[in-house]
């Protein structure tokens, strides 16, 4: 994976890579969601998947309404964004990787 150009990221440590996320999540105004964590395969020690908040990972509730008719006054900010972040640990190493899609289709900072 870091020989191709697929992982676009990379850090030399986990603590400089939650300082990144921090950052990125605080100067962007958007909230990454850890979606799936993958341990144990053989090309990978770990494989971490987020993706933006505003994609929606909720699915259908099983929630009946009582009051079905009724109608929220704030609808809901899911827009089924694309951005995702897939991050890898690799076993005999303390380099990470990431492959960072930023392709938000809704507004950013203040304008979120």
């Amino acid at each position: 994976d870091s020989h191709s150009n697929e992982f676009n990221l990379g850090w030399d440590t986990i603590c400089e890579f939650d300082v990144w996320l921090a950052n990125e999540q605080l100067t962007r105004c958007f909230d990454f969601c850890l979606v799936q964590t993958l341990t144990g395969l053989p090309q990978f020690e770990k494989k971490l998947c987020y993706i933006c908040s505003r994609h929606g990972t909720g699915g259908v509730k099983e929630y009946m309404k009582q009051f079905p008719e009724r109608e929220h006054k704030i609808p809901g900010k899911h827009t089924s964004c694309k951005c995702s972040l897939v991050v890898k640990h690799y076993p005999d190493t303390h380099r990470i990787l990431g492959k960072y899609h930023d392709a938000h289709n809704h507004p950013l900072s203040r304008e979120n």
